[in-house]
């Protein structure tokens, strides 16, 4: 994470894909690799890492979180039915982004 707050998202990409390979269940790593992915445009490898972080989290908030994020996948990909179904989970999963009713939630 030191890289991606420094802006070396290339580094910051190699280390969650080193994390990944030592132990594919980290969430964290792979939830963080997607979000860089999506901010870099590459939204295929956003939503194929975020949708392995939904196999491997296990509290309703990180699922919560992940599914929001799929959502702005899914809008930036066009696909309005699949972020609507992505936006519904995350509001079961009892999520809302920072300020949407007056609290802030803090990512994982």
């Amino acid at each position: 994470m030191a890289h991606e707050a420094l802006g070396r998202t290339d580094r910051a990409l190699r280390d969650y894909t080193r994390a990944l390979r030592r132990d594919p269940a980290l969430t964290e790593a792979a939830l963080n690799r997607g979000l860089l992915s999506y901010h870099e445009g590459r939204l295929d490898a956003a939503a194929a890492d975020l949708r392995h972080a939904l196999t491997t989290a296990s509290s309703r908030g990180v699922l919560g979180i992940i599914h929001y994020n799929l959502a702005l996948v899914d809008l930036a990909r066009g696909d309005r039915p699949a972020a609507l179904s992505n936006l519904k989970a995350a509001s079961n999963f009892g999520y809302e982004p920072s300020g949407a009713s007056g609290t802030s939630r803090s990512s994982p």
